[in-house]
Parts: C-alpha cells; sequence; structure tokens
C-alpha cells in the first residue's frame, strides 16, 4: 500500500510540473536561438587576393635621341720651312720639313745683295707635312748661303711657273723662305777655257771627244742633263734621251727648239746648223738663264 501511495503522489507531482514544461521548453529555445545568433561562429571566408592584372606589353626601351654633331673642321695648316746647314751631296741638298697648306714647290734659290735670287732647283711638295725634301740644284750657281723658299702650284698642277702663277707662299706679309749655309760641295770657279776645251762625256758613238762630231746625246736622269755642258761642230744632231720616271723638256731659251714633253725612254734630236750657244732648260724643273734643271749646247765651227 505504501508503495502505491508513492506511485500516486508521484503521479499528482509529475502532473503538477506538467503545465509549466511548454513554457520552459519554449525559454529554452529562445535561449538557444538567443546563443545561436550571439555565439554563431564565424563563417570561414577565403583570404582577399589581388585582382590579377593581365601584363601589359612595354616596348623595348630605346636610348634618347641625340641630336647629330659636326664634326670639327681640322685646323688650317700653317705653311712653314725647317732647314739645317748641310753640305752639298751629288747636287743635292735636303729639305728637313716642309708643311704646306696646299700642293706646291720647295724652290732653292741663291742668295743676291743679301736676299732670295736666282732659282737654282726646286722639288713638289704635297699638302700637309713632307719629310727630307731632296731638290736637285745647280752648284755652279749656288752661294755659300741659300733659301728654301715654300711656293704655291697654282696654275697647271704639276708643272713649275715662275715667274708665273707659282709664287712664294705667304704668311701674313712674309715670305716662308728660311736660310741655311752650304758646308761643302760648292763648285770650283770655272777656269777660263775655249768652247773646244769643255770636256765632253761619252756621246752616242761610244767614244769621248771633246767636240761631238755628226751625233751627240743628252740623258736626262735625277733631274738633270748629262752633260750640262755639250760642244759640237756645225751640222751635229743632239739627240735628247728621258732615263727618268718623270716627264722632262728640252726647250730652248731662245725658242730654237723645244722637245715638248717627253716620258722615260722618248727621245728628240735636234742638228745644230750655226754656230753660237744654245741654253735651254726642263719646262717642269728648270727655267731660262739656268734656272733648276737646265743645259747649254755649245756649237763651234
Amino acid at each position: 500500500m505504501r508503495n502505491f501511495d508513492n506511485v500516486r503522489k508521484l503521479n499528482r507531482g509529475r502532473q503538477r510540473r506538467q503545465p509549466l514544461s511548454p513554457a520552459i521548453g519554449m525559454l529554452a529555445l529562445v535561449t538557444l536561438v538567443l546563443a545561436a545568433c550571439g555565439q554563431a561562429a564565424p563563417t570561414a571566408m577565403p583570404p582577399t587576393q589581388p585582382p590579377v592584372v593581365a601584363p601589359t606589353t612595354m616596348p623595348p626601351t630605346q636610348p634618347p635621341a641625340v641630336a647629330p654633331t659636326e664634326s670639327p673642321l681640322p685646323a688650317a695648316l700653317s705653311p712653314s720651312v725647317t732647314v739645317a746647314d748641310q753640305a752639298i751631296v751629288d747636287g743635292k741638298v735636303t729639305i728637313a720639313q716642309v708643311v704646306s697648306a696646299t700642293p706646291g714647290w720647295l724652290v732653292v734659290h741663291a742668295q743676291k745683295d743679301g736676299k732670295p735670287g736666282e732659282v737654282l732647283g726646286y722639288s713638289p711638295v704635297q699638302e700637309g707635312d713632307n719629310a727630307d725634301v731632296v731638290v736637285m740644284i745647280d752648284t755652279a750657281k749656288a752661294s755659300g748661303t741659300l733659301y728654301a723658299m715654300l711656293h704655291s702650284d697654282a696654275g697647271t698642277v704639276g708643272t713649275y711657273e715662275f715667274p708665273g702663277a707659282d709664287g712664294p707662299v705667304m704668311v701674313g706679309d712674309q715670305m716662308v723662305n728660311p736660310a741655311f749655309q752650304i758646308t761643302g760641295g760648292l763648285a770650283a770657279a770655272p777656269s777660263a777655257t775655249t768652247p773646244s776645251e769643255t770636256a765632253v762625256p761619252p756621246v752616242a758613238s761610244g767614244t769621248s771627244p771633246s767636240v761631238a762630231v755628226g751625233e751627240g746625246e743628252v740623258e736626262m736622269e735625277d733631274f738633270q742633263f748629262q752633260p750640262k755642258v755639250l760642244t759640237v761642230r756645225v751640222g751635229t744632231t743632239v739627240k735628247f734621251a728621258n732615263k727618268d720616271k718623270v716627264q722632262h723638256t728640252a726647250t730652248s731659251d731662245t725658242n730654237v727648239f723645244d722637245s715638248g714633253f717627253l716620258s722615260k725612254g722618248d727621245s728628240f734630236s735636234f742638228t745644230f746648223t750655226e754656230v753660237g750657244e744654245y741654253p735651254y732648260y726642263c719646262a717642269p724643273h728648270g727655267g731660262p738663264g739656268g734656272a733648276g734643271m737646265a743645259g747649254t749646247i755649245i756649237v763651234v765651227p
């Protein structure tokens, strides 16, 4: 019975608590919802990535444009001649240095009255620096003091024209013509001889007579006539033969004969029919009156 009563009490207790169950349930539900809203686990978001930007194709780097610069003009050459005292060797003198602004001539003058006089010889020079310019001179007319004078080549290129277009080069109002002393090699004063006593080198016949008869020969070699003086009898034919690599002429001072330009291996002949002296010269390398490359034909009865 006691057990039965206990059961009954228990059931009554449960019955009394049942009306509260819905409210409690509702309260629990609300509590859970609020808890869920306030303590909801954070949603895992993917990490923010920077936007992908397609690579931009850049043009190749070009060096900055540089404005073209003009090349500086070369400084104008200042004409000058450098020469030392020296002896005449084999009829030649050597000029150590010649600086010319244009093609020209180095001309050696004898001294007369303390200044440049007669032309003794000359050699061509090129524009710029010319070293060791060798000049064949007329030693018979050389003086103890000579002048190395720079001339232009203003006329026919390659042809010495002085007196004429190829005048002395001037720097300011001064000629370029340093003086130098001859220490040896001057020709001895000629002895008084008659034309027939003048020694004559071998002629075409192969003999060495003092006076050529019938035929004589003058060779153009090393910028000189060999022999320089040739004595022949009236009626003799003289042949002028060029042995040099450059052109020469045999031109009479008095216009009696003129070979024109003769190249190496060429020759010119002229027959002398009257007694007298016939001076002549090479037009490119000498001049009337025995200047530079010059010679004389003496015709005797």
